[in-house]
């Protein structure tokens, strides 16, 4: 029993240890740290005690969103560590989960936290959701935002429609027309 148990929580650390970095390498003393620490099932630490154990608080939660699979619920938190605690710092991965094919659960998990966010950051973020590949799914959970201008992204049309006169379709505005250069 206590060998299952020791393999059952260096599993997900051995995992993100042989998934490695971007750049190929293996994942830092200070990632697989937070990665133990966000395993655990029940208890996790709050988001502000991890700094302790990071140099680059956020980075190492970015990577760990990014490459953590096992147990799914460390990547969550990792994101949601992002999201809550450092929404301007994590801006960028912020919006590249909101606008990427391959991160729907962190979109959605962004789209439920985006309240908390400072609003130049939440409205960058919006931007980004309400043009991303899960606009669909996720643009009615922002209609109902406290904030007037993420309601007005996610009431935007960016559907084309037939001018007047018959002719070609005039494009509408599109709030999608400056994603990315902010």
């Amino acid at each position: 029993m206590g060998a299952m148990l020791w393999v059952l929580l260096l599993g997900p650390v051995q995992a993100a240890e042989e998934k490695g970095t971007d750049d190929g390498g293996p994942a830092t003393a200070e990632q697989q740290a937070i990665v133990r620490a966000l395993s655990v099932r029940h208890g996790a630490p709050a988001c502000v005690d991890l700094g302790s154990l990071s140099a680059d608080l956020v980075a190492d939660l970015v990577w760990v969103a990014d490459h953590v699979q096992y147990p799914p619920w460390v990547g969550l938190r990792a994101a949601s560590c992002v999201v809550t605690a450092f929404p301007d710092a994590g801006a960028p991965a912020l919006v590249r989960w909101a606008s990427s094919p391959d991160t729907r659960g962190l979109a959605i998990l962004i789209t439920s936290k985006l309240d908390g966010v400072p609003d130049a950051t939440a409205i960058s973020v919006a931007e980004a959701l309400v043009c991303g590949p899960w606009r669909d799914d996720l643009r009615g959970r922002l209609s109902g935002h406290p904030l007037a201008e993420i309601r007005a992204l996610s009431a935007a049309s960016t559907v084309s429609s037939p001018s007047a006169e018959g002719g070609p379709e005039k494009e509408e505005a599109s709030p999608c027309a400056n994603v990315g250069s902010r």
